[in-house]
Order: structure tokens, then sequence, then C-alpha cells
């Protein structure tokens, strides 16, 4: 007797073969610091830079160093006077096309970056970064002597001035010194207003 034809199919087989092969995990770099993940090394090598401050790039001219290859590239341009990118209006030359972008609306009047809260618009996307602490109180900037801190570098940089003990705003018409521009100004404006009154 001849042997039974088993039509029914195996299930355990046709389960190794319907069954989509398993994605192989990409490889990941994770920083230990902050735990951030990053698919490429070269992106992730770059990151931890930021955090020990290493500026593996060095400039053989200026010797001035950079955590970024490409900054170094862009940086010897400088150098070299070469620049990739210019106004086909005044022929000014940049080294960034972001650079280009942001002049080219000085010509065109155009300020495409718009706050999203309160609609006023900027020329430059810092200018909007710098105008969006308005509305979310984020302060950047801390002192790292009374931690007391400030949405704007140069707020932080004439707060620093006082720790220091010292005075760099120095009236030009009676010497008087300040350590806060702010209050130099006000002094200066009072001297306007003589002035002017005295005529």
């Amino acid at each position: 007797m001849s042997e039974k034809i088993k039509l029914e199919p195996d299930l355990n087989e046709v389960s190794k073969v319907d069954k989509p092969a398993e994605p192989k995990p990409k490889d990941t770099y994770t920083c230990h610091i902050c735990f951030k993940s990053f698919s490429h090394k070269s992106d992730f090598t770059r990151h931890c830079f930021r955090h020990t401050g290493e500026k593996p790039h060095v400039c053989d001219i200026c010797s001035r160093s950079f955590g970024c290859r490409s900054n170094l590239t862009r940086h010897r341009r400088l150098h070299t006077k070469e620049s990739e990118y210019k106004c086909n209006i005044c022929l000014k030359s940049f080294n960034r096309r972001s650079h280009l972008k942001d002049h080219i609306a000085i010509h065109t009047g155009e300020k495409p970056h718009a706050c999203s809260l309160c609609s006023k618009t900027f020329r430059l996307k810092c200018s909007l970064t710098i105008h969006l602490r308005v509305h979310t109180g984020e302060k950047p900037y801390e002192c790292n002597i009374c931690h007391r801190r400030f949405s704007l570098k140069c707020n932080l940089k004439d707060h620093e001035i006082v720790h220091k003990g010292i005075k760099p705003y120095v009236c030009e018409i009676c010497d008087k010194a300040f350590n806060k521009r702010n209050n130099y100004n006000r002094h200066c404006a009072t001297h306007t207003k003589t002035a002017t009154n005295g005529q």
C-alpha cells in the first residue's frame, strides 16, 4: 500500500516561512550624561564634546579650536577669504547660507520669523528666540557667583561686573563711572537735558 500524501500543511513550517524577518536593531549611542541617543557615532562624538568642552579640531593658521570639523572648515574660509554664498544685490559674501538668507531680508524688508503667541515678526531667527523668552520667562544665563538668572547674555555680562567691582562705563563729560550700562545711559541723558535747557 502506497504511503498517504500529507495534504495538511505543517503549521510550524508555514509560520517559519510567512513570518517576516525581525528587523535588526540599529546601533544607538547614548550619552551617559544627558541620556540623549544618536544613531550615528559621529553625531554622538560631537555631542559629547559639548559636555567635556573638548575641541579637537584646531586651525593651523590661528590655533583656534572647534568641537566640530565643519565649524573648523567654515572658520578657515575667514583666513582664505573664501565665501561660498554671495548676495546678488550688493555682492556681499557670507560663509553660511543662513547668514546670506538673513542678509537678503535687509534688502527685501522681509521678516519671516513670526511669534506664534503675539504675531510679532522678526528678520532674524535669533531675535525671535530672544523675544519668546518674554512669553516663556526663560532665563538661560546664570551668574556662577550668586546664581541669579538672566534672559539676555549681555545682561549677565553687566551683572558680573557688579561682582568684580569694576565700573567700565565712564561719562565723557564729568568722568563719573558706573557698573551698569543703563545707569550710565540715564546719567548721560541728564547732561543732554542740561545742555538743551541751557540753550
